[in-house]
């Protein structure tokens, strides 16, 4: 192929390119307590978190004000970074001079390989969550930006470009960089129902949905100036808006509570710098369920009930997890869990520490993924995150 020697330097690119804005359609894990005990917060959520996680718990302890402040990170591989890994080790001057030699040999054998859920995703997020009585707002912030392939798989022969119309010569590969960043902007509510055996909350949420959309699509043979062009230019800005739905069963010991959240009802749509194309936000709906232990240990776990779409084609999130909390002595409370993708992938093991006291205090948690990639002589986990917090409650 006459510019394929430009891919690299296309993914490279691209790959820069996500540092503008862009976002994650699969539920996120905004807060530290939740991402250790694997994702699970839809039955007990964080207070001033349950906007977000199920409005429906607003509705507990009436009286009281709640202040979140979240920061984080993800990064998940499904599959590119081992190909590129690969690609980087071959001479393509070579490959595109004579497509029959072992070079170009290499590099179609390891393209036709690369499959269509192959991609990288970067999963920022930002959050303010406040909670005031009954009611609950904030700044929920956050996206996923991923880059992944579209592969030609017919322009794959090694033969003379001027004799075979399938020649690698010819191969129109392309890499897509994709994203969705938004800020819900959440007015919520919940409300108290009693029951013989307990009591139910429910609540809602309307958002405003501030959004910056990402999109764009370079084959390897595009000229540098149109690559520079698209980055420069594929980012648009929109706005939309949501509804949330979320229910919340208490047993009358306190001790078992069971959540169900109908997130994106409406599933907002938001518009893109390419002329009549979209991003949405399809409808998510997760279920929840914990459980007090003892005055020092409880559980909790969550499951998405929808396959819910993500930035890269072909990839699907569908999470299950759980964990289980320690409170520990002197205002230090400890949790660990695991996290897994019903649709595919590698386990999570996640982690978590709380200092200080409920009125306030400081939260971290990570997970990391039980399997690693290889880039360039160094390994990496396939898939981690990151977030703390600041919390203050009265």
């Amino acid at each position: 192929m006459r510019n394929i020697g430009r891919l690299m330097a296309t993914t490279a690119a691209l790959v820069l390119s996500v540092a503008m804005p862009a976002s994650a359609l699969e539920f996120r894990m905004i807060g530290p307590r939740a991402l250790s005990m694997g994702g699970a917060g839809v039955a007990r959520p964080e207070n001033a978190l349950a906007s977000y996680y199920n409005p429906a718990a607003l509705a507990e302890e009436p009286g009281n004000t709640a202040v979140s402040v979240v920061f984080g990170i993800g990064v998940r591989d499904t599959g590119i970074a081992g190909h590129i890994n690969n690609l980087m080790g071959y001479d393509w001057n070579t490959a595109i001079g004579n497509p029959a030699s072992q070079d170009a040999l290499n590099i179609i054998g390891e393209i036709v390989t690369i499959q269509a859920d192959d991609g990288l995703m970067f999963m920022p997020g930002a959050t303010f969550g406040l909670k005031i009585g009954k009611f609950g707002t904030g700044v929920f912030g956050g996206g996923e930006m991923a880059v992944y392939t579209a592969i030609d798989a017919i322009h794959i022969n090694s033969t003379d470009p001027l004799t075979d119309p399938n020649s690698f010569a010819y191969n129109d590969s392309a890499l897509y960089a994709r994203g969705l960043v938004l800020a819900e902007i959440p007015f919520a509510y919940g409300h108290t129902f009693p029951l013989e055996a307990g009591r139910i909350n429910v609540g809602g949420a309307l958002k405003l949905i501030p959004a910056a959309t990402y999109n764009i699509a370079e084959t390897v043979t595009a000229d540098f100036e149109d690559v520079e062009d698209h980055l420069l230019n594929g980012d648009n800005t929109d706005t939309g808006f949501g509804m949330d739905l979320g229910v919340q069963y208490i047993d009358e010991t306190e001790k078992l509570a069971a959540g169900l959240v109908l997130r994106n009802i409406n599933s907002p749509s938001f518009a893109t710098a390419n002329s009549g194309q979209e991003l949405s936000a399809d409808m998510q709906a997760r279920a929840g369920v914990a459980y007090t232990i003892s005055d020092k240990w409880s559980a909790a776990a969550d499951l998405d009930l929808t396959a819910n779409e993500t930035m890269i084609g072909g990839y699907k999130s569908r999470q299950l997890g759980g964990g289980l909390a320690c409170q520990l002595t002197g205002g230090i409370s400890a949790r660990f869990g695991m996290l897994m993708n019903l649709e595919g992938g590698p386990p999570a093991w996640c982690l978590g520490l709380s200092l200080g006291a409920e009125t306030i205090r400081f939260d971290i948690a990570g997970a990391i993924a039980g399997s690693n990639v290889t880039v360039d002589e160094y390994s990496f986990p396939s898939e981690g995150h990151l977030l703390f917090s600041l919390d203050a409650e009265w």
